[in-house]
C-alpha cells in the first residue's frame, strides 16, 4: 500500500469516526481542525472517541491524546502507527 492510499485510508477513518461521534457531517471536518477548539471536544470526549477508534480496528496503544492538536496530527500520527510493520 503506498504512502497516499494509506493517509487517506486512515484520514477517511478518522472523519467518519469523528463526524460519527459528533453528530456532524464528514464535509465539515478539516485536518486542520483543532480537536478541542473547532470540534469542541472535551478531555472525555477525547477519551471515548480513542475508544471508538481502538473498536475501529485504529492503534491508539501510544498515543497521549492530550499531546494531539488537530486531525491531522492524529491522522499523522494513526498512519505511522498502522503501518510501522
Amino acid at each position: 500500500m503506498d504512502n497516499d492510499t494509506t493517509t487517506s485510508s486512515v484520514e477517511s477513518k478518522v472523519k467518519k469516526s469523528l463526524a460519527s461521534y459528533l453528530g456532524i457531517e464528514v464535509e465539515d471536518i478539516s485536518l486542520d481542525d483543532t480537536l478541542r477548539d473547532d470540534l469542541h471536544m472535551l478531555p472525555t470526549d477525547l477519551t471515548d472517541f480513542l475508544e471508538q477508534l481502538s473498536e475501529g480496528g485504529l492503534p491508539i496503544d501510544q498515543l497521549d491524546i492530550m499531546q494531539i492538536k488537530t486531525v491531522g496530527e492524529l491522522v499523522d500520527f494513526l498512519k505511522s502507527e498502522e503501518y510501522l510493520e
